[in-house]
C-alpha cells in the first residue's frame, strides 16, 4: 500500500514574546534552543504567550541550555542578568560567539512556568 500524502505546514516568523495567534490555538508548542536567546525577563513574557496560545490540555516541549553548561561557567561573556551573558566569547567552549544567551536553572524554569499557570511540569 502506498500513500501520496504530502505533509503541509504553515510557517511564520514572529516575536515569541508577542505571538500573533488566538488564545487556545495550539495543541502542542515546542521550542528548540530558541528561547535561550532572550534575557531572563523575556522568558516570563514568552512563557506567558505560550501558555495563552495553548489549548486546555495542550503540551509544551522545550530544549534549553542550563546553568550547569560549560558555556555558562566558562563562556567569559558579560552578565546581562544573573543567568544571561551577552555573548559566549570563549572560543574553547560550545556555542562560541552565539550572541546573547540565557542559561536557566531547573528551579528558575519551574518557578517561571508555574507562575504563568503551567501544571504537570517535567524538567
Amino acid at each position: 500500500m502506498s500513500s501520496n500524502l504530502t505533509p503541509a505546514a504553515n510557517l511564520s516568523v514572529q516575536n515569541m514574546r508577542r505571538l500573533n495567534f488566538e488564545n487556545n490555538y495550539f495543541d502542542l508548542i515546542f521550542g528548540v534552543v530558541s528561547m535561550q536567546h532572550t534575557y531572563l525577563p523575556g522568558h516570563v513574557d514568552t512563557y506567558n504567550e505560550i501558555y495563552r496560545c495553548l489549548k486546555d490540555g495542550g503540551r509544551f516541549f522545550q530544549c534549553h541550555l542550563g546553568s550547569n553548561s560549560i558555556s555558562f561557567k566558562e563562556g567569559k561573556g558579560n552578565a546581562i542578568d544573573r543567568l544571561t551573558i551577552d555573548n559566549i566569547s570563549n572560543p574553547d567552549v560550545p556555542l562560541s560567539n552565539n550572541g546573547l544567551t540565557c542559561f536557566l536553572t531547573l528551579k528558575d524554569t519551574e518557578e517561571i512556568l508555574k507562575s504563568v499557570g503551567f501544571k504537570n511540569i517535567n524538567i
